[in-house]
């Protein structure tokens, strides 16, 4: 799958990275796995960092993006002092 997402520092962050080309499936998915996993565990995290650098292409659809969206907007009511921040060297 071109995006891996693991927990780091005994799960106080975790650190998604994408890989080759992204596809709607591909980052539904793993959005939907991380996003929805058990909540004190999402509790925990104080961090995430999405590693984009070695993405080649991003075939992702406006309506995939919206679904993570909404994932996401679940899973600040969970924990809502996250902080979030995106790497890359390109336009994706």
């Amino acid at each position: 799958m071109p995006i891996e997402i693991k927990n780091s520092d005994n799960g106080l962050g975790a650190i998604l990275t994408g890989r080759g080309v992204v596809t709607d499936k591909e980052f539904f998915d793993s959005h939907k796995e991380h996003l929805s996993q058990d909540r004190n565990e999402y509790k925990k995290y104080r961090y995430i960092l999405s590693d984009w650098m070695a993405v080649t292409a991003v075939e992702v659809s406006s309506q995939a993006i919206d679904q993570v969206a909404k994932l996401g907007k679940e899973a600040a009511k969970i924990n809502p002092d996250v902080v979030i921040a995106h790497v890359t060297n390109k336009d994706i």
